[in-house]
């Protein structure tokens, strides 16, 4: 007997829309098709095995495999009579859309998508239904990216994605920090939300690339940025450490002494110094 959790509810991000999303233990020979579909919708197998055909080509499937639907063009799948296929779905929309598409490496003509053994996919589709299930749009947004985020990390393409799409996810990453910098409440896991990737990708990312974690990150620019205000301004040291993100004078002081090895108030005392001895040549 095939069993099916579905939700249909609309739920709107920016640029983006998930239509519907479910999961399905299908029974043997179930069948979908020939059928047209304008919409993108990315189905995952969990278990069992099933067949796809699109655009004359036909593709057995299992486990740790998936395969996109969506360019109007006829489609047809099937179960398995043995091994029937037990697989998560997410039908979505949107300007976004074809760029998440193009991200994961899929198009309607290369439609099939294959994850590592080691994967979180469905967890995170668990994750992500419950969320949607329960209507609550922060954890939605938040769940999908990470589903999304952990889809294109597992594929077994990753090690073949084009060094351009990881500097873009960290230059994107390297410019919000940039700006919010300032903001005490700023957290990796938001910054990794905010440019669509998942925070242990994120993480991933900063280690191999720039062979610092991204919490170290921030705090070395918090850091540089402080001790140029010291050096080129009159600005006291509590209202420095509020422009760097730190509203604790004490802990900013901390930090900076464990970075620098001495205290913010020397390089004040440096600064004014140097002055001196500049004046009392004239």
């Amino acid at each position: 007997m095939m069993e099916m959790e579905h939700y249909s509810r609309g739920v709107t991000f920016e640029k983006f829309c998930v239509l519907s999303a479910g999961e399905q233990f299908c029974k043997s020979g179930h069948r979908h098709g020939p059928i047209i579909r304008e919409n993108y919708i990315f189905h995952f197998v969990i278990s069992g095995k099933g067949v796809f055909k699109t655009h004359g080509k036909t593709y057995n499937l299992k486990a740790n495999q998936g395969f996109l639907i969506g360019d109007s063009t006829p489609v047809f799948y099937q179960a398995d009579q043995e091994e029937p296929w037990h697989y998560c779905w997410i039908i979505f929309s949107g300007k976004q859309a074809d760029v998440i598409v193009e991200k994961l490496g899929l198009s309607p003509e290369n439609p099939i998508y294959t994850a590592t053994a080691e994967n979180s996919i469905y967890n995170k589709f668990k994750a992500f239904m419950r969320g949607y299930e329960n209507g609550n749009e922060f954890s939605i947004a938040s769940d999908f990216n990470a589903l999304i985020s952990e889809i294109y990390s597992s594929s077994i393409n990753f090690t073949k994605t084009p060094n351009s799409c990881k500097e873009d996810y960290l230059q994107k990453a390297e410019q919000y920090i940039l700006h919010k910098y300032h903001s005490p409440d700023l957290r990796i896991g938001k910054i990794a939300s905010e440019i669509g990737i998942d925070r242990s990708y994120l993480t991933r990312l900063f280690d191999n690339i720039l062979g610092i974690s991204p919490q170290d990150y921030l705090l070395k620019l918090r850091m540089e940025k402080a001790k140029t205000f010291l050096q080129t301004t009159t600005y006291s040291v509590g209202t420095i450490a509020n422009s760097v993100g730190y509203p604790n004078i004490d802990a900013f002081s901390k930090m900076f002494k464990r970075v620098y090895g001495y205290a913010p108030t020397s390089v004040r005392k440096n600064k004014y110094s140097m002055e001196k001895e500049n004046n009392d040549g004239v």
